[in-house]
């Protein structure tokens, strides 16, 4: 997981695993709607700028009222984050004042001096960076070539995982060509460890193909195993992050109580499943049982297909009942 350079011993990042819950494709931010403290709407997510070399998320670029404007916004300024909302720690009023960049700008020559003011309005310190960095665009990031460390093509970035409050970019989420893994096999890379090289449309990963394609990977059907904090301590060793001799290269171990907490996280990012009322998701044994009441079988399915997501189908038992209405006399 992040980070900070092996080279430079930087691991002081190191946040509770249950942070891992938190985590957000920028894929589900982007145009996503922007509160204040007390969520009243103040603009959409237009992009991220990011510090690859150490793995952090600098601002956000969001909406303003006037057209041609972004604000952009100190990634450590953002209070919550779900699915469908990010709220600031502003009020609407001082949102009116903040600067604002002109999005005709192309948002990877933004210089971390050129960002000064935004951080200094916001009330929060500037990030500290290297001689002549400049932040890329994670949504210009989306599809970008990655190669190994002798040119071997390793397929291109799918998406990148953040954690937002903490101005944390977490992993690089790459899919391989067809040729050098099973159809569906989504890998992650720790971002300090890529360069960009030709202007940003080329990143370079200092390892090898063979080292890549035997590091940590999912199915694409299965993002939430990124929240489980196994795959961090695999990451982090496998990319030599940490010197940690007791760390085993196996597949993570979940525990029921981690299942069952992974199925929730599914469900409720799933739209609508609140029609099910008195809910009990259970695991035993790496099964997961559903019961409860839904509305109808549409519901049944949509709970049964996120439970499935984390499990696999054939480890999911259906107790679920069909609510019926009582005939009026």
């Amino acid at each position: 997981m992040p980070l900070g350079s092996a080279a430079a011993g930087d691991t002081s990042w190191s946040p509770e695993s249950a942070r891992l819950g938190l985590l957000k494709p920028v894929t589900a931010l982007v145009q996503e709607k922007v509160g204040d403290r007390k969520e009243r709407t103040l603009g959409k997510v237009q992009d991220f700028l990011l510090d690859l070399s150490r793995s952090e998320v600098t601002v956000t670029l969001v909406t303003s009222e006037q057209k041609g404007e972004l604000v952009p916004v100190p990634a450590r300024s953002y209070f919550y984050v779900s699915r469908a909302r990010l709220a600031i720690d502003v009020e609407k009023a001082k949102w009116k004042g903040a600067p604002r960049v002109s999005s005709a700008t192309p948002f990877d020559s933004l210089a971390p001096a050129s960002l000064a003011g935004a951080f200094a309005y916001f009330g929060q310190p500037n990030p500290v960076t290297a001689a002549g960095t400049h932040y890329c665009s994670a949504a210009s990031l989306l599809g970008t070539p990655v190669v190994g460390q002798q040119g071997e093509p390793l397929g291109q970035i799918r998406d990148v995982m953040l954690d937002l409050p903490l101005a944390q970019a977490v992993y690089l989420v790459i899919e391989p060509p067809p040729d050098a893994a099973p159809a569906g096999t989504l890998y992650i890379v720790p971002p300090v460890l890529l360069q960009a090289k030709h202007d940003g449309a080329l990143l370079v990963l200092s390892t090898s193909r063979a080292h890549f394609l035997a590091g940590p990977h999912f199915q694409k059907d299965f993002w939430s195993d990124l929240a489980f904090p196994e795959l961090v301590v695999q990451l982090r060793h496998h990319y030599g992050l940490e010197q940690s001799a007791a760390v085993e290269r196996t597949k993570p171990t979940r525990t029921d109580q981690e299942i069952t907490q992974a199925v929730l996280v599914a469900i409720t990012q799933t739209p609508k499943v609140f029609n099910a009322t008195h809910l009990v998701v259970t695991t035993l044994h790496g099964r997961v049982t559903l019961a409860g009441v839904v509305v109808n079988e549409k519901h049944r399915a949509m709970l049964h297909s996120a439970a499935a997501k984390v499990v696999g189908a054939e480890n999911v038992e259906d107790r679920l009942e069909l609510f019926v209405k009582a005939a009026k006399l």
